[in-house]
């Protein structure tokens, strides 16, 4: 009677509150299906390096949908669509009062179905998407498959775990499915007759047109070469002029400035002893020794004086048949390229001269030609690279005062100027950086001498690097260089992570260097250090006087090296 009573007891209250729990699953049915159709890489979730909430969110499901999706599509791809088709169902059939309860067959057959349609998305996986289609799970099983019972195999394992999971899932019966796949089997046997005595019949017709069409472009081709040939009888020959011979240009007398280039100082050139101050910074890192770098060889730059004024004759006449009068008034020799100075003349104006730039290069039978004007003097630069150029060495210019002798932490190299002095950059005054050339045109090398020039100039405690390279070719060699916040990154899901994360921390910083009234990362270390100063012992959270949980010391760079990701 007890045991009977109990029973009672819990039908009656399942049958009271079937209807509330019907609604409730339903609910999270639909919470679940518009989390997984809003899914948002940038919004918080698993994933993420900072899990800071940001003030919009994409995903309508809030917070807890972009971490539920997250979760969802991490896990099983687009297979995760089941769990809304499956709470639907649950919801229905409790509704209509079918529902007993929980049968463990059913819910492995459930099981199977989420598992055995994770698989088939991932065969059919175009990697085009940042969401795998079957997820981890369906990546890991399609990988085990194929790797212990072959293609054929792995088909059979997922056809015959589908059926499973029909057959326990909806209850149908093996028979029935099998006189329903036969009627499906006869069915496009038949059509597939009907189709294929229908293409052939088409083919049969387009290849009689295709015939019928060719037959009249040959006599159309052939009736046009008659009429050419009676042409061409009516001809009267001429006979070929000679051509004349070409006049030799004066070269105008124009001097030729062999420009001063700065000597490097002895006294930089060898490993400098003082690297940083162990006193005021946590790591013990040492700065790089010139040692490490090749040696640069004796070049002299060798000047041809015939061509130098050769070429300028080439642009007074050149730029003469185009209505620009003026003449080459210097010459400045460079290791890469060479300058002419051209003054034009009165009331000639720049831009009709700038926009000759292919014509010129033509006409010198250069690589490039580049025209622009000179600060501070009446004349235009013309700009023509050298068909012999010089090979310029790291060691050079990290040797160099201009280089030893800057203050920032984020001086770069950028090669040589026009008189071959070394030319270096403040990357702080120019915080978005954009290397574009073409295949060869020197990418690579710009981006190693950049992240080379900082490693010889700031420790990890000045400059902190995000490095992303998908093609894993330019930047592995940087992978364990202590200056890292992460290892390089090659996948470029993980990249979209490590840039959100980046975000974040740039909008922490605004906030932090707001609460000190600071404008930039100089002014907030040096007020960091400035406090410290004043009581050594304590923490910067102490002596900043605010949440612990905000200023944690002196503030780093983040150079962010992103080669090719689209």
């Amino acid at each position: 009677m007890a045991v009977r009573s109990s029973k009672t007891s819990s039908d009656s209250w399942l049958s009271d509150y079937k209807e509330l729990l019907s609604l409730i699953f339903l609910s999270v049915a639909l919470y679940v299906g518009i989390s997984l159709y809003s899914y948002n890489p940038l919004d918080p979730s698993f994933q993420s390096i900072n899990h800071e909430v940001p003030t919009a969110i994409h995903n309508f499901g809030g917070v807890i949908g972009s971490y539920l999706a997250d979760g969802l599509l991490t896990l099983f791809g687009f297979a995760s669509y089941i769990w809304v088709a499956s709470l639907i169902a649950f919801a229905v059939y409790m509704m209509i009062g079918r529902f007993e309860k929980v049968h463990v067959a059913s819910l492995l057959g459930w099981i199977m179905m989420l598992v055995t349609v994770a698989v088939v998305l991932t065969i059919f996986d175009t990697h085009t998407n940042i969401i795998e289609w079957g997820g981890w799970v369906g990546e890991k099983l399609q990988a085990f498959f194929v790797r212990y019972t072959g293609t054929y195999g792995m088909w059979l394992c997922v056809v015959t775990a589908f059926l499973g999971s029909l057959h326990l899932t909806i209850k149908i019966p093996y028979e029935e499915m099998g006189l329903v796949f036969s009627n499906v089997w006869f069915f496009a046997k038949a059509q597939s007759t009907k189709l294929f005595s229908f293409f052939m019949d088409l083919a049969e017709r387009t290849q009689k047109r295709l015939h019928k069409k060719v037959e009249k472009e040959e006599k159309k081709l052939q009736e046009g070469f008659e009429q050419i040939k009676k042409e061409n009888q009516n001809i009267i020959p001429i006979q070929k002029a000679k051509s004349a011979k070409p006049k030799l240009v004066k070269a105008p007398d124009v001097p030729i400035v062999i420009p001063e280039r700065k000597k490097q100082t002895e006294e930089i050139l060898p490993d400098r002893e003082e690297t940083i101050d162990t006193k005021e910074k946590k790591s013990s890192y040492t700065l790089p020794k010139l040692m490490l770098l090749e040696d640069v060889p004796s070049q002299e730059l060798e000047i041809d004086r015939d061509t130098l004024l050769e070429n300028a004759s080439i642009l007074e006449n050149k730029l003469k048949d185009f209505g620009v009068l003026g003449k080459v008034v210097e010459v400045q020799p460079g290791p890469v390229v060479t300058m002419y100075e051209f003054e034009p003349a009165a009331g000639v104006k720049v831009n009709k001269i700038t926009s000759l730039g292919d014509d010129l290069t033509l006409a010198l039978r250069a690589l490039s030609v580049r025209i622009a004007l000179i600060p501070g003097k009446s004349v235009i630069g013309i700009e023509v690279s050298n068909p012999n150029r010089q090979v310029v060495f790291m060691k050079e210019i990290i040797g160099d005062a201009n280089f030893q002798e800057h203050k920032s932490k984020l001086a770069i190299t950028l090669g040589k100027d026009i008189s071959g002095n070394p030319e270096v950059a403040d990357l702080r005054k120019m915080p978005h950086l954009l290397v574009a050339g073409a295949t060869g045109s020197g990418k690579s090398v710009s981006i190693n001498s950049m992240l080379v020039s900082v490693l010889y100039k700031a420790t990890p405690d000045d400059v902190r690097m995000i490095l992303v390279d998908p093609k894993m070719l330019e930047l592995s060699l940087y992978d364990e260089i202590p200056h890292l916040l992460l290892p390089v990154v090659t996948d470029p899901r993980k990249a979209s992570a490590a840039l959100k994360w980046a975000v974040r921390e740039m909008e922490k910083r605004y906030r932090l260097m707001a609460d000190l009234g600071v404008r930039n990362v100089e002014g907030y270390n040096a007020k960091v250090e400035n406090h410290m100063k004043k009581n050594p012992r304590a923490s910067y959270e102490e002596n900043m006087e605010v949440p612990p949980e905000t200023h944690e010391g002196r503030m780093p760079y983040i150079m962010i090296v992103i080669d090719e990701l689209a």
